[in-house]
């Protein structure tokens, strides 16, 4: 059981970044292809360099969390179980 309360946050955390990912170059795509001047050129290549920062600092914050203390103090898992 304490396999399982460990691996959900992981597996939130891949699902909320693959959907984050899979947006901001859905994005991109459409800004680099359709963009008609060279300044939304620019401002994907921005928007880029944002999101992949931004996806590091997710996931190096994420893995400062001490969840297995987070999950049994303030979910209530062992009630329900």
């Amino acid at each position: 059981m304490n396999e399982l309360l460990t691996n959900i946050p992981f597996a939130i955390l891949i699902i909320i970044l693959g959907y984050y990912l899979i947006s901001s170059l859905f994005i991109i795509y459409h800004l680099l292809k359709f963009g008609l001047d060279y300044k939304t050129k620019i401002l994907a290549a921005v928007f880029l360099a944002g999101s992949t920062l931004l996806i590091f600092l997710s996931f190096y914050l994420f893995f400062k969390v001490e969840w297995t203390e987070f999950i049994y103090e303030y979910l209530p898992f062992p009630e329900i179980i």
